[in-house]
Formats: structure tokens, sequence, C-alpha cells
């Protein structure tokens, strides 16, 4: 057996990676996705409002899966891999605008990198209020 046949055999994805020529977008970034957006709208607590049961929960998920997505697994490797090095922090002290951090008492597991960020950030300048 050649590795090219035991590699398409042990490894489909790869197969049907096709160099990026896709017949049809990867089921995986499908999936990717919803659990991506899941992650980054708020957190658990936001979904719990959504979402308080295990039913509803099931439901939301089943229904973000079932979505239309349009998105192309290429464009959207190429904007991961772009943001990969970019570091903003050279040209923060030329933004100008007003910040507003509001950190909720439950994040003290983040606490030391907030009080970092505040510290390099130039935040000090800002005022704390409880």
């Amino acid at each position: 057996m050649d590795d090219a046949t035991h590699a398409d055999r042990c490894h489909p994805q790869r197969s049907r990676w096709n160099n990026g020529d896709y017949a049809t977008q990867p089921r995986a970034l499908r999936v990717a996705n919803a659990f991506f957006g899941i992650a980054t709208s708020g957190g658990s607590q936001a979904f719990h409002k959504l979402a308080p049961t295990r039913e509803q929960a099931d439901k939301l998920l089943d229904d973000r899966l079932a979505a239309p997505f349009t998105a192309d697994a290429n464009d959207f490797l190429y904007q991961w891999d772009a943001s990969r090095d970019y570091n903003p922090s050279p040209g923060l002290d030329r933004i100008q605008a007003a910040l507003l951090a509001i950190i909720p008492p439950m994040t003290s597991a983040i606490r030391p990198s907030l009080e970092s960020w505040s510290a390099s950030s130039g935040a000090s300048r800002t005022r704390a209020c409880s």
C-alpha cells in the first residue's frame, strides 16, 4: 500500500482538503464556528439567560449548527492566521479615546492579568469606580 492511500484511509479529512480546493466546506468548520461564537458571546452567563434549561440549550446549539453557513474554510483560516503575530502594543499610546473597562467581581481568576494590562497600557490614568 502506498503512503497516499494509507493517509487517505486513516485521515479522510486530509483527502477532502484537496489543497484547499474544497468541493464542500468541512463540517468541522461549522462546528468550530458555532462553538467559537458561544465561547465569545458573553460566556456561560449570557447563554444561561438565553437558554436556562438543558432542552433550551440543546435547541440553541442545534439551531446554530443548522443555520445557513456561508463561510469559506480558506478565508476562515486566513483570518485566523493573519492575526497570529499581530501585536497592537507599540501603537497603543497613540490612541486617544475614552475607555470603559467594567471588571465584575467574579473575574478574580483573571484579575492579575487585568492589573498587568492596566499598568502596561496606560490605563492607570483612568479612575476606578466601585
